[in-house]
């Protein structure tokens, strides 16, 4: 998923809520962390930290999935 959008950065880590999906279940219990993940390695979503890394990402992990480099 790309998303493109003001404060795009903040709006998803929101959705995503915090790194630790146990943190996540008591602080945040909608977030995706809180419903997907299991532990702090698999959390359930990769999230951007910087907004100068989103364009970074985007580019490695499409390209990774159309098999670009």
């Amino acid at each position: 998923m790309e998303i493109r959008a003001e404060n795009s950065v903040q709006a998803f880590r929101e959705l995503c809520g915090p790194h630790d999906p146990e943190i996540a279940k008591i602080l945040r219990p909608k977030t995706l962390r809180a419903r997907f993940g299991s532990d702090k390695v698999r959390n359930g979503v990769h999230c951007t930290d910087l907004p100068d890394d989103g364009v970074l990402e985007v580019e490695f992990f499409f390209g990774l999935l159309f098999n670009r480099k």
